[in-house]
């Protein structure tokens, strides 16, 4: 009898595991559309032997809206490594805000500009190339996204080796520095930044446990239930005010001066770090015939050239009121990096432009963060990108 139970019940829990792997299965397919489970069941980010880490081939976010396709690039069309004809192969390189991330999620900047994640056609690349595509109906362009989550810049140069070089690129373009500006005490060689990804990026609980939802589409169905991103949703608008009212303190020239003397030596490791990778950089790419350009990204507390709106206001009174060590470090790092590049541009050698002030004379919430950028403010950066190639690569546009 007890035996008859056992198998009785073991024949049910099959047919309830397989039910609910079936049910699990189905929805997800109506939600993403076809998929591997294998790759859903990771994270956005999985390591790499080559950069430390990158993005997955195929992974689509829960939401839909994030896509990657056959590279590992975020574009939902598979690319070819061969060119196709009468087609300018545009590579956009950097690290969050040249990916289109959302406002820093679980933080007080999401409170407060309400923006999450948004989609691959609200990202710089889709509109530059859109932009390219109907005023030169002529050519075909396919503007590529090929920025990685954390990057840093010799990061993005093994990127680039690795992947992209026999891609056949006709233009190479970086924005970035603000991962390269962190105040971390480790430098940047592949052992110490192998070692922070451990720490940051996969040692997080939800990349521990994700062998189990790659294995059971009921586990990832739940693990997207609950580790979900979420939409944008209105901003705090008590929180809005608070943040808005606290302006940049009476003494802060003094301080980030201060911080300038004692930080002097985690200050000159981060730049000879960043200006070695862009000359580097700058070098292989020269090597390959591949023209190229480098950006300082624009940042909230340091973008004193566009009028603020009042949730850029308050993310700017946040920075205000937490001001640290590292955002000193961070000032004192563009100051330097600004004069370093430019003077390598005076002197002809390097094509580099600082973005400062790129929002000057926009009224519109361009800013969901330190860092990030709303889709309207992608567009914008779009327009600017457009503006620069037709500028200095108008070859590329005949």
């Amino acid at each position: 009898m007890n035996k008859k139970f056992f198998i009785a019940n073991v024949i049910l829990l099959t047919i309830v595991i397989a039910l609910f792997e079936g049910v699990s299965h189905t929805i997800i397919k109506a939600k993403i559309g076809d998929y591997d489970l294998a790759t859903q069941g990771g994270t956005t980010m999985t390591p790499s032997f080559y950069q430390v880490w990158e993005h997955p081939a195929g992974y689509k976010s829960w939401s839909g809206k994030t896509e990657f396709n056959n590279y590992g690039l975020r574009d939902r069309d598979d690319l070819t490594q061969e060119k196709p004809d009468n087609t300018v192969r545009i590579f956009f390189m950097g690290g969050s805000a040249a990916f289109g991330s959302q406002a820093m999620p679980g933080s007080m900047y999401l409170k407060l500009s309400g923006q999450g994640e948004y989609s691959n056609e609200e990202t710089i690349t889709y509109y530059l190339e859109e932009k390219l595509k109907a005023k030169y109906p002529e050519k075909n362009f396919e503007v590529i996204n090929a920025a990685t989550n954390w990057s840093r810049l010799h990061q993005q140069m093994l990127h680039y080796l690795r992947k992209l070089r026999t891609m056949e690129p006709d233009l190479v373009i970086s924005m970035d520095a603000y991962n390269d500006s962190s105040p971390i005490h480790l430098k940047n060689t592949y052992a110490d930044a192998e070692m922070l990804g451990q720490q940051e990026l996969f040692g997080n609980l939800k990349h521990k446990i994700s062998p189990i939802f790659q294995v059971s589409h009921t586990a990832y169905f739940m693990a997207m239930m609950i580790f979900r991103t979420g939409e944008s949703f209105e901003p705090d608008m008590t929180l809005v005010e608070k943040y808005a009212a606290i302006k940049a303190p009476d003494n802060m020239d003094e301080q980030i001066g201060k911080a300038r003397i004692e930080m002097e030596e985690q200050l000159q490791t981060n730049v000879h770090e960043y200006m070695s990778a862009m000359k580097n950089f700058d070098s292989v790419l020269d090597n390959d015939n591949v023209p190229h350009m480098f950006y300082l990204q624009p940042l909230t507390i340091l973008d004193t050239y566009k009028e603020p709106t009042q949730i850029e206001d308050a993310i700017r009174g946040y920075q205000y009121d937490t001001l640290n060590e590292g955002q000193y470090l961070r000032l004192n790092f563009y100051s330097d990096i600004e004069f370093e590049a430019n003077k390598l541009k005076d002197e002809g050698v390097l094509e580099f432009e600082s973005m400062i002030d790129v929002f000057k004379g926009v009224k519109d919430v361009v800013y969901s963060d330190y860092c990030h950028f709303t889709p309207k403010g992608n567009e914008l950066l779009a327009e600017y990108f457009l503006k620069e190639i037709e500028e200095k690569h108008p070859d590329l546009l005949q």
